[in-house]
């Protein structure tokens, strides 16, 4: 009796031996058939048919997911997209769109070769600027105009101050060619020689566009100006080969001048051009200043 109870305890756990032993087999061959199976589907997945609504979801997330990252890099694209400009009265123009305005380096270097010595000295003294230049550090710069106050701040591609300058935007148009607040009626050359921005626009589009550029060798200024431009002098007087033009152009509560310089040919075309209009209004043609010295 005690024998044949021990002989079914052994054959028990024999079995049980058995049958555990084959679980852990299978469990071990299973996993090596999934991970097999894995790397199977996964090395045939660019030939199998994209089909299924998890294959179509993941599809749209990955579509989404370029749609957005093509938009922002296109948005960081046109935000480094640098305005170009030419002189005090672009960076003027520009502030009075937005009071905080930035150039990257090379464009403000470009900006920087057109003022004249005096308004460039005022920004940044040509010794600074050479040794900011030098700094491979530096990126941008900012200009921010608070009332009349310009701010100017030379930066790292980390936002780091490298350099500022704090001034007076008034100052760039001290013993300059244009002149702020000031009255055109009060200036002798322009005597009687004043008309409106109506008449010059109706003269001008009347020029060829080799006149046009030599009264005004950038034609964005007067997109800039706009309807701010309020009235339009001719000087009398002729200065070596050259005629001064003064646009009397709205800033805010006050006027302006931009007096640029016109060959002298140009000029007298634009007059007879106006002159031409019968709006009530005759122009001689400018002298030569040494006639006037007489």
């Amino acid at each position: 009796m005690k024998l044949n109870l021990k002989k079914k305890i052994f054959n028990i756990s024999y079995w049980s031996i058995l049958l555990l032993f084959l679980l852990i087999v299978f469990e071990f061959t299973f996993d090596i058939f999934e991970i097999a199976l894995g790397r199977f589907l996964l090395l045939t997945n660019p030939v199998r048919p994209k089909t299924g609504r998890l294959w179509i979801e993941e599809k749209k997330d990955v579509d989404a997911g370029k749609i957005i990252d093509s938009l922002t890099v296109s948005i960081k694209q046109d935000s480094v997209i640098t305005p170009r400009i030419y002189s005090i009265e672009d960076l003027h123009a520009a502030l009075s769109l937005n009071s905080n305005f930035q150039l990257n380096k090379n464009a403000f270097k470009e900006f920087y070769k057109q003022l004249s010595v005096r308004q460039a000295q005022k920004i940044i003294d040509p010794l600074n600027f050479l040794e900011i230049d030098r700094n491979r550090d530096w990126q941008f710069v900012n200009f921010v105009l608070d009332e009349n106050m310009l701010y100017v701040y030379f930066i790292d591609g980390f936002g780091k101050l490298l350099y500022e300058k704090n001034l007076n935007f008034d100052s760039f148009y001290e013993n300059s060619q244009t002149t702020a607040g000031s009255d055109l009626d009060q200036i002798p050359q322009y005597k009687n020689r004043i008309f409106s921005a109506d008449i010059f626009y109706q003269a001008f589009e009347k020029l060829s566009k080799q006149y046009k550029l030599q009264i005004v060798n950038d034609p964005y200024r007067l997109v800039q100006w706009g309807e701010n431009l309020q009235r339009v002098g001719i000087s009398s007087v002729v200065e070596d080969g050259t005629v001064k033009v003064a646009f009397e152009v709205r800033v805010g509560s006050r006027n302006q001048l931009y007096i640029l310089n016109s060959s002298e040919i140009a000029a007298g075309y634009l007059i007879d051009k106006i002159n031409g209009l019968k709006r009530g209004i005759s122009l001689k043609f400018p002298v030569q200043q040494e006639k006037i010295d007489e």
